[in-house]
């Protein structure tokens, strides 16, 4: 046991340096470009469930994930794109609670991970401390949050198929560690279906192949992007 443990701190080593290094506030105050905003609305039923508020600067997206409930745990995530499409880093922080200007939002676990070929490295600081696991993946594999329309959107970028054909898209469960491979087929110019185990996520996509809006048919899960 010694020995694996050893082959996975000299795996981890250029990881965790590169991880003290660099993060996304310090390449987002370097990014220049255009501002792309938008909110992706999601409900079920009819009524609205989370909104997820969306911003884009050059190679960093930052989203902010607010479930509809009384007391919710917001969820902020701030990744970085690399020139090929894909998720080179990603930072996420989870609050409990909302800030009221007197009452601040208890911050319950802030977390790190970086892709480097066929692994992910995942720092998480909680009340317990600073953990750091080492995960096999599958290379180019994007970070998934459930219902987060907002990550699912910037993997889609980089695979979406031709009209009439399927591309293989790797997807690494942020809160497992676990890769599963979805398939994402192009019925139309305008639409997409993303199919991942037994779910189907039906998305109509607008003209530069973002996604507008759709769902999860048979949860009865909806989304529009405004």
């Amino acid at each position: 046991m010694r020995g694996i443990g050893v082959v996975v701190a000299l795996l981890l080593a250029p990881v965790a340096a590169m991880a003290q290094q660099v993060s996304v506030a310090q390449l987002a105050a370097e990014a220049k470009g255009p501002v792309d905003s938008s909110t992706f609305v999601v409900s079920r039923g009819g009524k609205v469930v989370a909104t997820e508020r969306v911003r884009r600067v050059g190679p960093t997206v930052t989203g902010d994930f607010l479930p509809n409930a009384a007391d919710p745990v917001r969820t902020r995530w701030e990744a970085v794109v690399t020139p090929e499409g894909a998720v080179g880093l990603l930072e996420v922080t989870e609050k409990q609670g909302l800030d009221t200007g007197k009452v601040r939002a208890r911050v319950i676990q802030r977390g790190r991970a970086i892709w480097k070929g066929d692994s992910v490295a995942m720092e998480a600081m909680t009340s317990g401390g600073l953990h750091m696991r080492f995960y096999k993946t599958t290379p180019n594999s994007a970070p998934y949050l459930n219902l987060s329309f907002g990550l699912l959107d910037v993997a889609l970028q980089r695979v979406l198929p031709k009209v009439g054909e399927s591309a293989p898209l790797p997807l690494f469960n942020l809160t497992g560690g676990v890769t599963a491979t979805a398939t994402v087929t192009r019925p139309s110019p305008d639409s997409a279906r993303v199919r991942l185990g037994t779910v189907e996520f039906a998305l109509a996509l607008d003209a530069r192949g973002r996604v507008r809006g759709g769902g999860i048919p048979a949860q009865g899960v909806e989304v529009r992007r405004e």
